[in-house]
C-alpha cells in the first residue's frame, strides 16, 4: 500500500513539472528569439547622427583679365557663378554630424582648407586630417560657392556630392566620384569624368568629352566642335550642333539624339534602344545596338548604317545610302529615299517602301524571313526576286519586261535607270504598289 501511495504521489510531481514545463520553455524560447532579432537589427547599424557642427570660411582673390582656378574637395556640394572682372571670391560651409555634439565638433575639427595664389592661378583644397582621407556628403562636408571673372578656366574634382557650373569662358574640367553634375554655358572645352553620378549639360560650346561611368548624360543646346560621351546609362541630346565627329555610347541604357547637326555620327547602345529623330548627318550615320531597337524618324545622311544583333531596326522618312543588318530582328523602312541600299537579316524579315535614286543599286537579302516591297508607280528601277523554298507575288500594274516563274521574278518600272534584287532562301517576296496600310 505505502509503494501505491509513493508511485501516486510522484505521478502527481511528474505531471506538475510537465506542467510548468509545457509553459516555460516556449516562453524562454520566445526571448530567446526576441534577443536575436533585436541582435540582428542592431549589429553594424550606425548610431543615429542628431548633432551638427558648422563653421564658415572666405577668401577674396584679386586677379588679372584671365584666371585659373583650381577646386578638390573630399565631399560636399560646390557651385560655381560668374561675377565681377578681377575678383575671385570662395566661401566656404565647414559641416560635420555626430551622435553627440562632442563628436560632432570633433569631425569639424578634422576639416582642413588650403587656399593658394600664384599670379592668375589660384587652387583651394579641402581635405581631412587625422588620418581620415575621405568624407561623406551627408555627413562631413565642405559646401563651397566660387563667383569667378567671366575670363576663367575651372578645374574640379570632387569625391562625393554635387557640382553646379555656370559661365566659364575658358573651359571646364571635372574629376569626380559619387557626384552629379549641372553645367551651363561653358565656353571653348567642356571635359567631365564621373564614376558614379550623373552629368547634365546646357549651352555650352567647344570641344565636349562627358563621361558618366555608372550614371546617365543629358546634353541640350551644344554647338561644338567634337562630341564624346560614353554613359553607364542612358544619353540624351538635343538640339546641338557638332563641326566634327560625335560619339555616343551607352552601357545599359539607351540612346535617344533629337536635332542632331554633325559632320560624323557614331552610336552604340549595349544594353538599349538607340533613337535618331529630326537630324542631319554630312557622312556616315552609324548605329549599333546589342539588345534594343534602332530607330530613326527623319534622318538624313550620306550613308545611314544600322547593325543590330538581337532586335529589329525601323526607318521612317529617311534619305541617304542605307546599310541596315539585323542578326534576329525585322527590317521596316517606311518613306526612304534611298541613294544605294544593301539590306541583310538573317532570321527576321523585310519591309521596303519608297525609292532608289536613279541609278541607285540596291539589294535585300533575308535567310529565312519573308521580304515585303512596296514600289512607287513614279519609280524607276528594274526589280529582280528569288526565292528557294517560298513563293513570289507581285501586284505591279505598271511593271514591263517581265519574266516569271513561281520562285522568280524581273521586271522594270518606267525606264528602269536603278536596281534592285531581292533574295531569300525559304521565305516569301511580295511586290505590291502604293503604301503600307
Amino acid at each position: 500500500m505505502t509503494i501505491l501511495k509513493w508511485f501516486a504521489r510522484f505521478a502527481t510531481r511528474l505531471r506538475r513539472r510537465v506542467w510548468y514545463a509545457s509553459i516555460a520553455i516556449p516562453v524562454l524560447v520566445s526571448v530567446i528569439v526576441s534577443v536575436i532579432l533585436i541582435a540582428r537589427q542592431t549589429h553594424g547599424k550606425e548610431p543615429e547622427l542628431k548633432f551638427t557642427a558648422t563653421a564658415n570660411w572666405e577668401r577674396v582673390f584679386t586677379v588679372g583679365e584671365v584666371v585659373s582656378l583650381g577646386l578638390a574637395n573630399f565631399a560636399g556640394d560646390i557651385t560655381t557663378n560668374t561675377g565681377r572682372p578681377s575678383t575671385v571670391t570662395i566661401t566656404a560651409t565647414e559641416r560635420s554630424r555626430g551622435a553627440t555634439a562632442g563628436e560632432a565638433a570633433r569631425s569639424l575639427g578634422r576639416i582642413a582648407i588650403d587656399a593658394a595664389q600664384e599670379g592668375d592661378t589660384i587652387s583651394v583644397v579641402s581635405h581631412l586630417t587625422g588620418g581620415q582621407r575621405s568624407g561623406s556628403a551627408a555627413n562631413t562636408a565642405v559646401d563651397l560657392k566660387v563667383t569667378t571673372p567671366p575670363d576663367a578656366a575651372i578645374d574640379i574634382e570632387l569625391g562625393d556630392g554635387s557640382i553646379m557650373v555656370v559661365g566659364p569662358r575658358h573651359g571646364l574640367h571635372i574629376a569626380g566620384g559619387n557626384v552629379n553634375v549641372t553645367v551651363f554655358n561653358v565656353r571653348e572645352s567642356v571635359t567631365m569624368r564621373v564614376e558614379r553620378g550623373t552629368i547634365r549639360v546646357t549651352d555650352s560650346s567647344g570641344s565636349c568629352r562627358l563621361e558618366a561611368r555608372q550614371g546617365w548624360i543629358y546634353a541640350e543646346r551644344l554647338e561644338c566642335s567634337e562630341l564624346s560621351t560614353l554613359a553607364g546609362s542612358s544619353v540624351t541630346l538635343k538640339d546641338t550642333k557638332v563641326a566634327g565627329a560625335a560619339t555616343i555610347r551607352s552601357g545599359n541604357g539607351g540612346v535617344r539624339v533629337e536635332r542632331l547637326r554633325a559632320r560624323t555620327l557614331e552610336t552604340e547602345a549595349a544594353g538599349g534602344r538607340s533613337e535618331l529623330i529630326d537630324s542631319t548627318v554630312e557622312e556616315n550615320a552609324k548605329v549599333h545596338t546589342e539588345h534594343g531597337v534602332a530607330l530613326a524618324d527623319r534622318l538624313k545622311a550620306a550613308v545611314i548604317q544600322f547593325d543590330t544583333n538581337n532586335a529589329g531596326i525601323y526607318l521612317q522618312d529617311v534619305e541617304g545610302g542605307l546599310k541596315l543588318q539585323s542578326k534576329e530582328g525585322k527590317i521596316e523602312i517606311y518613306h526612304a529615299m534611298a541613294g544605294s541600299a544593301e539590306i541583310t537579316t538573317t532570321t527576321g524579315g523585310v519591309l521596303f517602301s519608297g525609292r532608289l535614286q536613279d541609278g541607285a543599286q540596291g539589294t535585300i537579302r533575308s535567310q529565312s524571313g519573308d521580304v515585303v516591297v512596296y514600289v512607287d508607280k513614279d519609280s524607276s528601277c528594274v526589280l529582280d526576286a528569288s526565292t528557294r523554298r517560298g513563293r513570289v507575288t507581285v501586284q505591279l500594274p505598271f511593271a514591263t519586261r517581265i519574266t516569271a516563274t513561281e520562285k522568280t521574278w524581273h521586271g522594270a518600272v518606267n525606264q528602269g535607270t536603278a536596281s534592285l534584287m531581292i533574295a531569300t532562301e525559304t521565305g516569301n517576296i511580295d511586290l505590291s504598289s502604293g503604301e503600307p496600310l
